[in-house]
């Protein structure tokens, strides 16, 4: 039998069994867990060599749950850390940030805010304004000329003529929203039209999701600021990842899909993910430069 599973979420899944056996190593039904889920498949045998690895190389000496955890992510994560910036993207983008955001004016002479860790294509030629979003978030304030301005992102393409709006890569998906003019967005051979306000949601899992939004809070992060209303605890994590060092981890799925409001600093993400864990009721466990947790409170 083998997994639908993502990378990320097996690896996820043979860290929190390996945890569970290591603090208590005689229970049976724990013993039975893990038998299962190797069970399943090759790439969870696969997931689960690779965390007993990382706590070989890391030294395996202790059974508290917090330093086992940072050892564990910490013998993997300079791995995850070089896996997430795709080779592909700093040699193809023409425009791209680091660990904070910039403004840069396109070949067409609009002007794109780029977020942290964020980076395009201009593909702007002849009557045709193009660009491609190859990760993280874009402010696009688009001047009405008559030529079409089209962005394209995952499975997801923007069309607009005169607008301001931003795109942006999800955990899961993408989202487009709305701040001046109308956009249209079309997604699997079905295009919506969205106003100032309005944002659009698509995963793989969900489909599309329509939402309003404060036409401030969109795209907050221009001014050094998150607000987050009614936001995943994932996507509030990805954003901040993008100004850090190293990967953060959210462990258990309940805690990565937990809803959270608030606002955010991010002039001081280390502080923010503090923050986050408060309101979170979660635990962080700091393991700068390679990968940090935030994991459920036992």
């Amino acid at each position: 039998m083998t997994s639908d599973k993502s990378d990320t979420a097996l690896l996820d899944e043979a860290a929190m069994l390996f945890l569970a056996l290591s603090e208590d190593p005689d229970n049976p039904e724990l013993a039975k867990d893990r038998d299962a889920f190797l069970a399943r498949g090759k790439a969870e045998r696969a997931a689960y060599r690779k965390i007993e690895t990382g706590w070989v190389v890391s030294g395996g000496r202790t059974r508290s749950r917090t330093p086992l955890v940072f050892a564990i992510l910490g013998a993997l994560g300079a791995a995850t850390y070089l896996a997430s910036e795709p080779v592909f993207v700093r040699l193809t983008a023409d425009f791209s940030t680091s660990k904070t955001a910039q403004i840069t004016t396109l070949a067409s002479g609009d002007v794109a805010h780029l977020d942290a860790s964020s980076a395009v294509v201009d593909g702007t030629e002849d009557g045709t304004r193009k660009v491609k979003l190859l990760r993280g978030s874009a402010f696009f304030d688009v001047v009405s000329d008559g030529r079409p301005f089209i962005v394209a992102l995952g499975e997801a393409e923007v069309s607009v003529r005169g607008t301001a709006f931003e795109t942006a890569y999800l955990p899961d998906g993408l989202s487009v929203s709305v701040t001046e003019g109308i956009v249209y967005v079309r997604v699997e051979d079905m295009t919506w039209q969205l106003e100032a306000g309005q944002s659009l949601t698509w995963s793989q899992e969900n489909g599309v999701s329509n939402d309003i939004i404060p036409v401030e809070d969109i795209a907050s992060w221009r001014t050094d600021q998150l607000v987050a209303e009614d936001m995943s605890i994932d996507r509030v994590v990805d954003i901040l990842e993008r100004r850090l060092p190293g990967s953060v981890m959210v462990v258990g799925r309940d805690l990565s899909e937990t809803r959270v409001s608030g606002t955010f600093d991010l002039d001081d993400p280390h502080a923010a993910l503090r923050s986050l864990a408060l309101i979170a009721n979660a635990r962080y466990v700091s393991g700068m430069p390679f990968v940090s947790v935030l994991m459920a409170k036992d």
